[in-house]
């Protein structure tokens, strides 16, 4: 009803008369047995259409382009790794039925639903609306003969935030001019304004959900409700831009870490001494050597960057076997030769790809 010019009209045909009237609870049942289900199979078969047309995305590794999908074996990799998804999600479940209290009826009141109970907070995924409502001031904007009452732009920022998360990545698109269909994945701190822009909303969401229970926590602690709500204000102004900030400068340290790896190499903790007196830090590089001892340059790829002598290979790799005991030798060397096979056949498969796809220019992949 808050809307101006349309709002009344909106009323009468969403209830049916004067609210909250009769009509609106089958109106929503019918909603949520026959039309939400199909909206959601709907975008399910969308979705699975979508995954089978643009294929999934995958971060750069090696024999990964963006014309290619290198996935995981369905067993054992991707049915072990499901399989401890399952046994995470169904030990929660059993872990919150036996030891914590599921929507205790007998606190919230009479099953009415024009009866609201003291204390109770919407659903997590709404609470960040709620806590907007209350931040908002209660301004109320008059137009001749109209009235836009300070609720209506609780309703305004809601679309805003939705529309821009729909259009963002034709927003992003078009400010980058980057048109090209890609299926390599970007680490966070390879796009520092993206990555910020994603902790600003996240800070966003959490200033507003927490202030959705400021009452709660003004009875709690024994605070002043309006000195939180005036907090809850000044940190949705203040709070977004310096968690972007942070961020930002975040990810361009964590640029700089890696390209110092990638230029002079690994600490290796050793302290040596030269002739003259002076002190230095050995480093291993990462990249081979000229003749002259210097390591060659090595370009940033979007890859992971080693930090630690263990992650290329130092320390050894543990052997196969199970748990208890390794497996025999021979056993051993046999699964060593079947890997090594198994790799010289995908780069095969992806020299061949590539050979076909750029007539033949495309080089050694190894």
């Amino acid at each position: 009803m808050s809307i101006p010019v349309i709002g009344t009209w909106l009323h009468w045909l969403l209830f049916g008369g004067e609210f909250p009237g009769d009509i609106i609870i089958p109106r929503l049942y019918i909603a949520h047995v026959l039309l939400l289900p199909g909206v959601m199979l709907a975008l399910i078969a969308a979705h699975i259409a979508l995954v089978w047309y643009q294929k999934h995305t995958q971060f750069p590794g090696h024999g990964r382009t963006e014309q290619n999908v290198v996935g995981a074996r369905i067993v054992p990799v991707f049915a072990v790794d499901q399989g401890a998804f399952f046994a995470f999600t169904l030990g929660t479940i059993a872990v919150l039925a036996g030891l914590l209290q599921i929507n205790p009826v007998w606190n919230l009141g009479p099953y009415n639903p024009a009866q609201v109970s003291a204390g109770s907070q919407p659903d997590f995924y709404m609470m960040w609306t709620d806590g907007l409502a209350r931040l908002l001031p209660a301004w109320e904007i008059y137009l001749g003969d109209y009235t836009i009452p300070a609720a209506f732009w609780v309703a305004v920022v809601m679309a805003l935030v939705l529309i821009v998360m729909v259009l963002y990545p034709s927003i992003e698109r078009r400010l980058t001019g980057d048109t090209a269909a890609h299926n390599l994945l970007q680490r966070p701190r390879d796009a520092p304004v993206r990555t910020g822009i994603g902790a600003m909303a996240i800070a966003f969401y959490v200033v507003l959900t927490l202030s959705c229970v400021n009452d709660i926590l003004a009875v709690r602690f024994d605070l002043s409700l309006n000195a939180l709500t005036w907090a809850g204000r000044i940190g949705l102004l203040i709070v977004p831009p310096s968690a972007y900030f942070l961020t930002y400068r975040f990810c361009l340290g964590l640029q700089r870490s890696d390209r110092d790896v990638l230029a002079h190499g690994i600490e290796t903790g050793l302290i040596v001494r030269l002739p003259h007196g002076e002190y230095i830090e050995v480093h291993q590089s990462l990249a081979p050597v000229d003749d002259h001892g210097r390591p060659a340059s090595l370009d940033y790829a979007g890859a992971p960057v080693p930090k630690t002598l263990n992650a290329v290979g130092a320390a050894g790799s543990p052997g196969p076997g199970s748990f208890l005991r390794p497996d025999p030798p021979e056993e051993a060397e046999a699964l060593v030769r079947h890997a090594h096979a198994g790799e010289r056949r995908q780069r095969a498969a992806l020299q061949a790809v590539q050979d076909r796809r750029l007539g033949g220019r495309s080089g050694d992949v190894s």
